[in-house]
């Protein structure tokens, strides 16, 4: 599964979807080393922000039980999210394929 999300003004809303799905459809094509390594920085640290709220510890929790039959510890997450290579995202994308897409707006016009 592929997330994202987006906030712009009315005014560049359209600009930004345009922008939000050439970024998905770049993703298996040519994702550099530096933004892999600030996905991941950005990534940890939701993880470890979320992770110091109780709510969001239990949630993370039961959602590793949920996929994997067991609970990780923020430190494993991050571990596995380190490990993480340019050369598994093309892979990634051919089991788990950006499309077809669920895309949610909100905004005084609807978009193209």
């Amino acid at each position: 599964m592929v997330a994202l999300y987006a906030g712009t003004t009315a005014e560049r809303a359209q600009e930004t979807l345009d922008v939000c799905r050439a970024e998905i459809d770049r993703l298996s094509k040519d994702v550099t080393e530096e933004e892999l390594n600030r996905s991941k920085t950005v990534i940890k640290g939701s993880l470890f922000t979320t992770g110091d709220l109780p709510e969001g510890r239990s949630a993370a929790l039961v959602e590793d039980v949920f996929l994997q039959d067991q609970g990780r510890s923020l430190d494993d997450i991050a571990l596995g999210i380190n490990n993480v290579t340019l050369d598994q995202i093309p892979a990634y994308l051919e089991a788990f394929p950006p499309k077809p897409q669920t895309l949610v707006t909100l905004g005084p016009k609807p978009l193209d």
